[in-house]
């Protein structure tokens, strides 16, 4: 499915804009900003270069390129902008690359990347690509399959069925691998603006505990705490008949007392259609990182 960057901003209510950041066990991997020492601020390692169209080597804006470990499943990425040309902060180390423009996916050619160098990834994409990509929608569910009208039952039905296949698959919600080993995982309680979740709509006598929170309560415990809390976080949830699409990922909350480290997370808006009872996993649109 291909998606504008217009309409992932506005989807993804939660991401928190930033460029590129370095990893940290500790955070998210993709696309974020944590504090470095001094001397890590001196040695700049990263990927850059400039996408442009094949045929007339016009620049390509909006393309996000992705570099992920070697070994690893979750990457850093950037979008290229105006003039074609992004960069991506990372640490040293070998490194897979794809570009992702609509709902194409473009594989690039393995890059080893050495402290203190800049390595390049400069990508031309087909000329046919770039004209069919145009304005981009997200995966939606299609006309007629009934009224956009959900009860906040049936928003708690879905979120259920949603955390269930977490269960299952972490890595089925962007980033969700990062939460495993917590003794209690946080649902915000909100969705979107228009329904606030109880725990009905949490799974019972799993392996894991969820507990449902506002984020002003999420907020109080990195206070209380002086660390990260994360969190799932259901962003948006449109139901037509049986068939809803969902904005959900892992977001962060900083204690104030380290507010001025900016830390990014990853999205996603998945499709999902409800059978025999039971909401199912259909697609997902793309992973947006910011």
């Amino acid at each position: 499915m291909r998606v504008s960057r217009v309409h992932k901003q506005a989807i993804l209510l939660f991401l928190v804009a930033c460029r590129s950041a370095p990893a940290h066990d500790a955070a998210p991997l993709s696309h974020r900003q944590v504090a470095a020492s001094e001397a890590e601020r001196e040695v700049e390692t990263a990927i850059e270069g400039i996408v442009i169209d094949a045929k007339t080597r016009e620049a390509v804006e909006g393309a996000t390129i992705v570099a992920t470990p070697v070994g690893r499943t979750t990457g850093y990425t950037d979008t290229s902008y105006d003039d074609g040309k992004y960069r991506i902060d990372v640490p040293a180390g070998a490194y897979h690359g794809r570009v992702y423009l609509g709902d194409a996916e473009v594989p690039l050619a393995d890059v080893d990347v050495k402290a203190g160098e800049v390595a390049r990834w400069d990508v031309e994409l087909d000329h046919a690509l770039v004209e069919r990509v145009g304005e981009e929608t997200a995966p939606s569910c299609p006309a007629g399959a009934g009224q956009a009208v959900a009860s906040a039952r049936q928003v708690e039905e879905l979120v259920h069925d949603i955390l269930e296949r977490f269960v299952q698959e972490p890595a089925s919600i962007a980033d969700g691998e990062m939460l495993m080993g917590r003794d209690v995982i946080y649902v915000d309680a909100d969705v979107g603006d228009q329904t606030r979740l109880t725990p009905a709509a949490l799974p019972r006598g799993r392996s894991m505990a969820f507990v449902v929170k506002t984020r002003a309560e999420l907020q109080q415990i990195a206070d209380l705490t002086g660390t990260q809390v994360r969190y799932i976080s259901i962003s948006s949830a449109e139901i037509i008949g049986d068939c809803a699409t969902v904005g959900v990922g892992v977001d962060i909350l900083q204690p104030a007392s380290k507010r001025a480290i900016s830390v990014c997370s990853c999205s996603s808006i998945d499709l999902y259609g409800k059978r025999d009872g039971k909401w199912q996993f259909k697609v997902s649109a793309f992973q947006m990182c910011g």
